[in-house]
This record gives structure tokens, C-alpha cells and sequence, in this order.
């Protein structure tokens, strides 16, 4: 049965009606020639005079579309502004000159010159500096920063805080510029690993917002609320991972920063695609979406039920199995169906506005080579240096060594009062009282696994010695029931000799994959050939391409 024939038969003939004229409309609607015409009949209502004839031609000529009233009465009235920045030299420069694809109709640094002056004033008053050399360097960087921000004056009304997200994105706006770096790439390249050794120098992620299809604008949005709810927070970085053709306005409105890129064998970033632990539930990591248990719960069905991998069917749709799939590698390899992966070069040249990154392989950030990779990148990026007395815990943490395993949730009621006590992996930071040690005179479980709590649960639930002791004999069963099934989940994993011998067995995949690591690539292999060269299974499906497909 179709989907319009199970709409009619639940809904009935008026709503499947009302729902396809919607559908219609809002397709209609995309039309760019749709907008034209509403953008024009929007300013014509709002400005009744020859003058809408202009501001309607000035907005087309900065490839601009805008439909929302609201935004349009903010053009109008603030039109005599956009035109004085629109005529200068500097626009000119910046965005006429370079053919940029998108130009703000307001100046970016206009909008951030009263932050620029006060941040420069608070580093001034902050700063502290370790030796001679580094006074220097900073004194001048200082001054060069002062410099720059006396010649750029505020608006007098108007900043990155006091315009909305939605009204930013019509007027080309690019992002706040309130973080320190962007860390950009395929998922699967060690950005697991990576965001927690920034989280031990006291780096904070922006809350990531995924591109998956449309125009980007749900993540522009997304970014420049979070950007402008944390502009005083000097240790953030902005995450971008999936490359979309269609979001260009997005990628092209990111601001020029320091970058970060880190590479990786694709035929073990494949492998890792594969092999994937997910929750049964689905897309959501357990770390956004961690389950409820109970005292009641059953440690076997909670456990047995708790991870999966993705599968295909002989239709080729996704859905959840209990093993890894090797049918999936059609999906992963397709830059059309999945945008989280192998598409580095395409999304450095949608990002136009960052320079050169600085490119690592996933290998240096594993083992002992990580403190001196962190503590170099540190210097490089300008975010806080690890610390020496940490150094073991780069060296010997695992990100997803429990990933979608943990967190998990045991509730309890006492009192009225649910409790919360959840069970997760140590080598993530917590916001949450840590009572492993206390409770169980250990300070973890298998070296990973501990139990916190809320002070004030905590305070609540030691009061309670019956429910106390129930939580602790029910941990006691359920840690080690849980360890049981991911040794189980362990011994599913493949290698990527599999992986290898997989594509010398399906010709069609292997050409398509081999064209897709061609552009994927073509960016490392610039400026960095000597990463490219030193992976091994990459190398290796390179011969049986030669050998193969002569």
C-alpha cells in the first residue's frame, strides 16, 4: 500500500486533500523565480514609491532572496546603511573583487567592533605570559589588534547580538566569529578522540548541528544562536563534518579562522563506518539520547537489546541488524546518499573563506604520540595546552571505547522523588558527582565504567539505607552484564583486510569507490602526500585498482 493510499484510508479524502495542497505549495514556493516575484510584491507593499524599483535590484545583485516581511522592513529601513557599506572600497575588496558568492549587506566587523574593543581590553588586564619572548610576540599582537579596532567603529545600534539568526541568514551575514578554530572533515577520521582530548585543555565543542540536506540554513541558525548565547567564552570551536552540494550559502558564510583537519586510511574509515555500534533506536547516539533503566529492569533484555549495526535489505533501505553488514558499504560510499564522509576536498572548497588547514593523520592522536600532538596543536590553535601530570590519560584513552554502550540512566523513586543515577565512561568529563570509590571502594569498573549522581540525589539517597542497598546490588549484576555483551559486540568487529578482500570481489563498487577517494583525497595529497603515503590499506586497494581494472 503506498503512503497516500494509508494517508486516505487513516485520515480520509479532506485531509490527504489539505496535506498534498501544502506539499504543493511549499514546493511551489521554493521556486527561486516564486521568491523573486514575493520579494519584490514584499518591498512594494512596505515602500510605495520608485525607491522599492531600487532596493529591490540592490538585494538581487548581492544574490540575495527575501521573502520574510519583517526582514524586508528591516532593509528599508536601514537601507541607507547597507548602501554606504555596499558603495565602499572595503566591500569592494572583500567581496566584489573576489567574486564572493554571497556578500553581507551589513559589515561583519562593524557588527563585532564594541566586542573586538572590549575582549582586546579584558586581554590587556588577562593576558599571562610565560617568559620574555612570548611578552614580546603578544604585545605586538595586541597592538596590531588595537590598531585594527580603532579604525573599525560600531554601529550605533546594531550587532551580531541584537539581529536574529533568521535575519542574519537573509542578509549574507557570515557566522559571529566567537570561536577559536574550525575542526572540519569526514567523521570516522578520530573526531571522537579528538573533541575529548580538547575537552580535557578546557575546550568546548559548539553544540554540533548535522548538514543533512536542504541549504544549510537549519545549521546557520543553529550556530549562530549558540555563537551569540556564548560570545564571551573565549575556548570554543566550531565543528563542520558533512559536505551537502546544496548548502553552499551555509559553507560559503563560515568566517575566515585557524583550521584543523584530521585524516585517515579510508579503508579503515570505511571499516569503521561498517562496523558501526549503534543504539536499536537508531541515528541518535546514546550520549544525546542515553536509556531509562529501572530496579525492575532485566540486566539480559537491557543488555542484549542495547546496540546494533546498520544493514540493508534487498531493497537497499537502512534498517538495524544485530552484525556488521558488509551490503552497507553501497551506502557509505555513495557522497550522494551519506554526507558524513570521504568528501574532504569538496567541502575545503565549499568552505571559501578558510585558508590552508592544519592537517594531521588520525595516528597522531593515538597511543603516546598524543600529548605532544595536543601540546603542538595547542600552540598552533591557540586553545590551552594539556597538562603534564594528564599526559598517561592521552596516552591511554579510547573515545569510543563505550560508545552507544554508555551512558545509561537508573531511575528510582524514594520518596516521591525520582533519582537518577547514571553509568558512564570515565574518559568523558561530568557534570555529575562521581561515588564509585565510595560506594563500591573501587574507582572504576574495567578501568572505564563509574556511577555518579546529582549532589542532591545523592544526599537523598544515602538517607535511604534499603533503596541504597537495592541500587547497589542491582549495579553489582548490571555492570558486569553489560561488560559481557560488549565483549560479545568486540568479537563482530572486521579488519580491513576484509574490507579489501570485499571490494576485489565487486568490481562496480571498487571503480566507484576508487573515484570517489580520487576527489576526496585530492586536498591531503597537496599538501600533505607524505599522509597519504604512509596508509597502508589505502595503498593496497590502490595496486588492485592498477591490477584489476587495467
Amino acid at each position: 500500500m503506498s503512503i497516500g493510499s494509508k494517508f486516505y484510508k487513516r485520515f480520509g479524502l479532506k485531509f490527504v486533500l489539505a496535506y498534498r495542497i501544502r506539499k504543493t505549495k511549499r514546493k511551489i514556493l521554493r521556486e527561486v523565480w516564486i521568491q523573486k516575484i514575493l520579494m519584490f510584491y514584499g518591498i512594494l507593499k512596505l515602500q510605495r514609491d520608485f525607491e522599492a524599483f531600487k532596493i529591490y535590484q540592490t538585494l538581487r545583485e548581492q544574490n540575495t532572496l527575501i521573502v520574510n516581511p519583517k526582514n524586508l522592513q528591516f532593509i528599508i529601513s536601514h537601507y541607507d546603511i547597507i548602501l554606504q557599506w555596499l558603495n565602499s572600497k572595503e566591500f569592494k575588496e572583500q567581496y566584489i573583487t573576489t567574486n564572493h558568492p554571497y556578500p553581507p549587506l551589513l559589515n561583519p566587523k562593524r557588527l563585532n567592533a564594541k566586542r573586538d574593543k572590549e575582549k582586546n581590553n579584558n586581554n590587556k588586564e588577562t593576558e599571562w605570559i610565560k617568559n620574555e619572548g612570548e611578552l614580546k610576540e603578544c604585545s605586538a599582537n595586541l597592538q596590531s589588534k588595537e590598531a585594527e579596532s580603532k579604525d573599525i567603529q560600531p554601529y550605533p545600534n546594531l550587532s551580531y547580538e541584537s539581529i536574529s539568526p533568521e535575519l542574519a541568514w537573509d542578509l549574507n551575514l557570515p557566522l559571529p566569529p566567537y570561536y577559536q578554530f574550525v575542526y572540519w572533515g569526514s567523521h570516522g577520521s578520530g573526531s571522537s578522540g579528538l573533541t575529548t582530548f580538547l575537552e580535557y585543555c578546557g575546550m568546548i565543542q559548539c553544540p554540533w548541528k548535522g548538514v543533512y540536506g536542504g541549504n544549510g540554513k537549519e545549521s546557520y541558525l543553529w550556530y549562530f544562536d549558540k555563537l551569540t548565547q556564548n560570545n564571551n567564552n573565549p575556548d570554543i570551536y566550531l565543528t563542520i563534518r558533512e559536505f551537502v552540494k546544496s548548502a553552499s550559502k551555509f559553507y560559503a558564510l563560515v568566517p575566515y579562522s585557524k583550521a584543523l583537519l584530521t585524516a585517515r586510511d579510508p579503508i579503515s574509515n570505511l571499516k569503521s563506518f561498517v562496523q558501526l555500534i549503534i543504539p536499536k533506536e537508531g541515528w541518535d547516539t546514546r550520549a544525546s539520547n542515553p536509556i531509562t533503566i529501572t530496579l525492575q529492569s532485566n540486566p539480559n533484555e537491557v543488555c542484549q537489546n542495547l546496540v546494533g549495526y546498520w544493514s540493508m535489505d534487498s531493497k537497499s533501505n537502512l534498517h538495524i541488524g544485530d552484525a556488521p553488514s558488509f551490503e552497507t558499504v553501497s551506502y557509505f560510499i555513495d557522497t550522494e546518499q551519506y554526507a558524513g564522509a570521504f568528501h574532504d576536498t569538496q567541502l575545503k572548497n565549499a568552505l571559501i573563506n578558510l585558508k590552508d588547514s592544519i592537517i594531521i593523520d588520525m595516528s597522531e592522536i593515538v597511543g603516546e604520540k598524543t600529548f605532544d600532538t595536543i601540546k603542538r596543536l595547542s600552540k598552533e590553535l591557540g586553545f590551552p595546552a594539556p597538562i603534564g601530570e594528564e599526559k598517561e590519560k592521552f596516552a591511554t584513552q579510547r573515545a569510543i571505547e563505550y560508545l552507544n554502550f554508555l551512558p545509561i540512566i537508573l531511575q528510582v523513586e524514594i520518596s516521591k522523588r525520582k533519582i537518577h543515577i547514571i553509568i558512564q565512561d570515565n574518559a568523558f568529563k561530568t557534570d555529575y558527582l562521581n561515588i564509585t570509590s565510595c560506594f563500591f571502594n573501587q574507582d572504576s569498573f574495567y578501568n572505564r565504567i563509574i556511577v555518579c549522581i546529582k549532589e542532591e540525589d545523592w544526599n537523598i539517597l544515602k538517607q535511604d539505607s534499603k533503596a541504597l542497598q537495592e541500587v547497589k546490588d542491582y549495579l553489582l549484576k548490571f555492570i558486569p552484564r553489560l561488560q559481557q555483551q560488549k565483549e560479545v559486540e568486540d568479537k563482530k568487529q572486521i579488519t580491513e583486510l576484509q574490507v579489501l578482500e570485499y571490494f576485489k570481489e565487486h568490481k562496480d563498487l571498487r571503480m566507484q569507490f576508487k573515484q570517489v577517494l580520487d576527489e576526496h583525497l585530492a586536498y591531503i595529497k597537496s599538501l600533505r602526500p607524505d599522509i597519504v603515503e604512509s596508509w597502508k590499506y589505502y595503498q593496497e586497494f590502490e595496486r588492485m585498482c592498477e591490477e584489476m581494472d587495467k
